[in-house]
């Protein structure tokens, strides 16, 4: 992954709406979260189904695909984000 990306990209801090409840994340905290999921998920990959892009929103629908590290089974999960653009990022 390239995480020299993330100050580029994401604002120092945004309101994520997930599973996990609304929750304001900061960009260390994202760059973080996505150290563990390739931690814990090693060989993960991600398939873009499809996106867009305009001056201030952004969407794609995605899956994950990653072999389970103790069975080497393949598992999967799919979903669609919706961003917010301020700023660039």
């Amino acid at each position: 992954a390239q995480y020299d990306l993330i100050p580029d990209c994401v604002g120092s801090h945004y309101i994520r709406h997930d599973e996990k409840g609304d929750r304001t994340v900061t960009r260390d905290e994202y760059a973080a979260e996505l150290r563990a999921v390739h931690r814990d998920r090693p060989g993960i990959r991600v398939v873009v189904y499809d996106h867009s892009f305009t001056a201030d929103r952004a969407w794609f629908r995605f899956a994950f695909v990653w072999p389970d590290s103790a069975t080497g089974e393949m598992r999967s999960r799919a979903g669609m984000q919706a961003y917010r653009i301020e700023g660039g990022k």
